[in-house]
């Protein structure tokens, strides 16, 4: 009889363990899936931002899309995709990714500046024109105290600081 038993599960030992190393195969496969994956996803963020610093619009509305992100994803470094625009001058990229759902006054995790902020810094008008007229704050500070308006004048951004004097309300001395 246990010898009778011992033929019936011979097989049986047989069959789990060649379950047991499928599992492991599979096991294997979905680490090296997954790792493909994360490869995959660290390539596209990283052609998503060359795009965004080419000024490439119809690359970086193909990619958000293909990624399903948001238009105000911010990179792991804390850079944001309008940050990227506004300190490139792209007027274009600027106006989709606010029209698409950015975050106008959304500040860059490093050093809390904004997009005006960069565009300021840049001393990119257009661009700066076109945040103003979305709403964004002038006087949104970054981590140092520094304002749009206060780096635009400090390196003789005259267009800009212009720009951003006529959104102030003005004081009369009398």
């Amino acid at each position: 009889m246990k010898v009778q038993v011992a033929l019936q599960v011979a097989p049986l030992r047989a069959e789990v363990a060649a379950l047991k190393a499928a599992e492991q195969v599979k096991s294997v496969e979905v680490a090296a899936l997954k790792a493909a994956e994360g490869k995959n996803r660290v390539l596209h963020e990283s052609m998503l931002f060359a795009a965004a610093e080419s000024g490439d619009t119809p690359v970086v509305l193909a990619l958000l899309l293909h990624m399903a992100l948001p238009a105000d994803f911010t990179h792991d470094d804390g850079i944001t995709l309008l940050s990227i625009a506004s300190q490139y001058g792209h007027v274009g990229l600027t106006e989709a990714l606010l029209g698409k759902g950015a975050e106008v006054d959304k500040a860059c995790t490093d050093e809390e500046c904004t997009a005006l902020f960069i565009a300021s810094d840049h001393g990119h008008l257009a661009v700066v024109e076109v945040l103003l007229g979305k709403g964004a704050e002038v006087d949104k500070a970054c981590f140092d105290g520094s304002t749009p308006l206060y780096i635009a004048a400090q390196l003789g951004h005259l267009g800009v600081v212009e720009a951003g004097a006529y959104t102030r309300p003005r004081f009369s001395p009398i």
